[in-house]
Protein backbone atom coordinates (compact mmCIF):
# COMPACT_ATOMS: atom_id res chain seq x y z
CA UNK A 1 0.00 0.00 0.00
CA UNK A 2 2.66 2.60 0.46
CA UNK A 3 3.76 2.10 -2.95
CA UNK A 4 0.44 2.63 -3.89
CA UNK A 5 0.32 5.93 -2.27
CA UNK A 6 3.45 6.60 -3.75
CA UNK A 7 2.28 6.34 -7.06
CA UNK A 8 -0.70 8.15 -6.22
CA UNK A 9 1.13 10.92 -4.58
CA UNK A 10 3.94 11.24 -7.32
CA UNK A 11 1.22 10.75 -10.59
CA UNK A 12 -1.74 13.07 -9.32
CA UNK A 13 0.38 15.07 -6.37
CA UNK A 14 -2.69 14.08 -4.07
CA UNK A 15 -2.56 14.83 -0.43
CA UNK A 16 -2.33 12.22 1.73
CA UNK A 17 -5.81 11.94 3.04
CA UNK A 18 -7.17 11.67 -0.80
CA UNK A 19 -4.75 8.86 -1.02
CA UNK A 20 -6.19 7.01 1.82
CA UNK A 21 -9.52 7.62 -0.13
CA UNK A 22 -8.12 5.67 -2.94
CA UNK A 23 -6.93 2.88 -0.79
CA UNK A 24 -10.12 2.78 0.95
CA UNK A 25 -11.90 2.51 -2.48
CA UNK A 26 -9.36 -0.10 -3.58
CA UNK A 27 -10.10 -2.11 -0.01
CA UNK A 28 -13.78 -1.90 -0.26
CA UNK A 29 -13.63 -3.51 -4.18
CA UNK A 30 -11.49 -5.85 -2.67
CA UNK A 31 -13.76 -7.09 0.02
CA UNK A 32 -17.07 -6.81 -2.50
CA UNK A 33 -14.95 -8.77 -4.79
CA UNK A 34 -13.97 -11.65 -2.50
CA UNK A 35 -17.58 -12.37 -0.65
CA UNK A 36 -18.70 -12.82 -4.23
CA UNK A 37 -16.45 -15.67 -4.57
CA UNK A 38 -18.99 -18.17 -3.23
CA UNK A 39 -21.64 -16.80 -5.94
CA UNK A 40 -19.09 -17.00 -8.91
CA UNK A 41 -18.02 -20.48 -8.00
CA UNK A 42 -21.90 -21.15 -8.65
CA UNK A 43 -21.57 -19.53 -12.31
CA UNK A 44 -18.07 -20.43 -13.31
CA UNK A 45 -15.11 -23.58 -13.37
CA UNK A 46 -12.33 -22.62 -11.13
CA UNK A 47 -10.25 -22.84 -13.89
CA UNK A 48 -12.36 -20.01 -15.42
CA UNK A 49 -12.43 -18.15 -11.99
CA UNK A 50 -8.21 -18.39 -11.74
CA UNK A 51 -8.26 -17.22 -15.23
CA UNK A 52 -10.71 -14.03 -14.73
CA UNK A 53 -8.41 -13.19 -11.85
CA UNK A 54 -5.09 -12.85 -13.34
CA UNK A 55 -6.49 -11.80 -16.61
CA UNK A 56 -8.55 -8.98 -14.68
CA UNK A 57 -5.27 -7.62 -12.42
CA UNK A 58 -3.26 -7.91 -15.65
CA UNK A 59 -5.73 -5.48 -17.42
CA UNK A 60 -5.67 -3.42 -14.30
CA UNK A 61 -1.58 -3.20 -14.82
CA UNK A 62 -2.03 -2.82 -18.24
CA UNK A 63 -4.03 0.40 -17.74
CA UNK A 64 -1.93 1.98 -15.43
CA UNK A 65 1.11 1.04 -17.87
CA UNK A 66 -0.75 2.76 -20.69
CA UNK A 67 -3.17 5.62 -19.64
CA UNK A 68 -2.71 8.76 -17.90
CA UNK A 69 -3.00 8.89 -14.37
CA UNK A 70 -6.05 10.52 -13.84
CA UNK A 71 -9.13 9.31 -11.19
CA UNK A 72 -11.08 7.62 -13.76
CA UNK A 73 -8.25 5.12 -14.87
CA UNK A 74 -6.86 4.43 -11.24
CA UNK A 75 -10.11 3.62 -10.21
CA UNK A 76 -10.93 1.62 -12.65
CA UNK A 77 -7.43 -0.44 -12.89
CA UNK A 78 -7.76 -0.59 -9.29
CA UNK A 79 -11.47 -2.06 -9.42
CA UNK A 80 -9.95 -4.00 -11.83
CA UNK A 81 -6.90 -5.13 -9.48
CA UNK A 82 -9.37 -6.16 -6.59
CA UNK A 83 -11.08 -8.86 -9.52
CA UNK A 84 -8.04 -10.36 -10.03
CA UNK A 85 -7.71 -10.96 -5.94
CA UNK A 86 -10.29 -14.03 -6.71
CA UNK A 87 -7.42 -15.86 -7.95
CA UNK A 88 -5.47 -16.73 -4.64
CA UNK A 89 -8.16 -18.55 -2.67
CA UNK A 90 -9.44 -20.40 -5.56
CA UNK A 91 -6.39 -21.98 -6.19
CA UNK A 92 -6.00 -22.77 -2.34
CA UNK A 93 -9.11 -24.42 -2.77
CA UNK A 94 -7.93 -26.42 -6.33
CA UNK A 95 -4.59 -26.94 -4.81
CA UNK A 96 -6.40 -29.44 -1.85
CA UNK A 97 -8.30 -31.13 -4.59
CA UNK A 98 -6.01 -32.17 -6.86
CA UNK A 99 -3.17 -32.98 -3.90
CA UNK A 100 -3.73 -36.04 -1.53
CA UNK A 101 -4.48 -35.50 1.66
CA UNK A 102 -1.51 -36.41 3.30
CA UNK A 103 0.19 -33.72 1.01
CA UNK A 104 -2.60 -30.52 1.93
CA UNK A 105 -0.31 -29.09 4.85
CA UNK A 106 2.61 -28.89 2.39
CA UNK A 107 1.00 -27.68 -0.42
CA UNK A 108 -0.58 -25.15 1.19
CA UNK A 109 2.29 -24.09 2.89
CA UNK A 110 4.19 -23.60 -0.19
CA UNK A 111 1.24 -21.27 -1.55
CA UNK A 112 1.61 -19.07 1.58
CA UNK A 113 5.41 -19.20 1.56
CA UNK A 114 5.21 -18.14 -2.69
CA UNK A 115 2.25 -15.29 -1.48
CA UNK A 116 4.74 -13.96 1.18
CA UNK A 117 7.68 -14.08 -0.80
CA UNK A 118 5.40 -11.67 -3.70
CA UNK A 119 4.06 -9.33 -1.05
CA UNK A 120 8.00 -8.84 0.36
CA UNK A 121 9.81 -8.27 -2.54
CA UNK A 122 6.85 -6.83 -5.55
CA UNK A 123 6.48 -3.85 -3.48
CA UNK A 124 10.58 -3.22 -2.80
CA UNK A 125 10.74 -3.49 -6.93
CA UNK A 126 7.62 -1.59 -7.28
CA UNK A 127 9.07 1.27 -4.55
CA UNK A 128 12.43 1.06 -6.45
CA UNK A 129 11.33 1.42 -9.94
CA UNK A 130 8.82 3.71 -9.14
CA UNK A 131 11.24 5.92 -6.97
CA UNK A 132 13.43 5.63 -10.43
CA UNK A 133 11.04 7.51 -12.60
CA UNK A 134 11.88 11.17 -12.92
CA UNK A 135 9.75 14.13 -12.97
CA UNK A 136 8.25 16.33 -9.95
CA UNK A 137 5.17 15.65 -8.14
CA UNK A 138 2.34 16.43 -10.34
CA UNK A 139 4.35 15.87 -13.17
CA UNK A 140 5.61 12.80 -13.60
CA UNK A 141 6.09 10.70 -16.63
CA UNK A 142 3.85 8.05 -15.98
CA UNK A 143 5.64 5.21 -14.41
CA UNK A 144 4.54 2.03 -17.04
CA UNK A 145 7.73 -0.31 -16.34
CA UNK A 146 6.44 -1.37 -12.70
CA UNK A 147 2.56 -2.34 -13.98
CA UNK A 148 3.98 -3.74 -17.15
CA UNK A 149 5.99 -5.87 -15.37
CA UNK A 150 2.49 -6.69 -13.10
CA UNK A 151 1.16 -7.83 -16.74
CA UNK A 152 4.08 -10.15 -17.41
CA UNK A 153 3.58 -11.06 -13.27
CA UNK A 154 -0.07 -12.23 -14.13
CA UNK A 155 0.75 -13.67 -17.34
CA UNK A 156 3.25 -16.52 -15.37
CA UNK A 157 1.10 -16.59 -12.19
CA UNK A 158 -1.59 -17.71 -14.74
CA UNK A 159 0.38 -20.15 -16.89
CA UNK A 160 2.16 -21.71 -13.79
CA UNK A 161 -1.70 -22.01 -12.45
CA UNK A 162 -3.47 -23.75 -15.50
CA UNK A 163 -0.64 -26.41 -15.92
CA UNK A 164 -0.95 -27.09 -11.89
CA UNK A 165 -5.11 -27.45 -13.21
CA UNK A 166 -4.37 -29.91 -16.06
CA UNK A 167 -1.79 -31.81 -14.74
CA UNK A 168 -3.91 -32.45 -10.88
Amino acid sequence: ITNFQLFLQTALNLSSTDCASYIATFSLFSLGTKSSILLLRRLLTERALITLGFCAFAAGCLLLATLAPTSATILGAAFMMAVGLIAAPVMASVASAITPSSRHGAVQALLQAFSCLAEGIGPAVFGWLLASVPGKPGHVELPGLPFSLGVVAAALGLLCATGAIERG
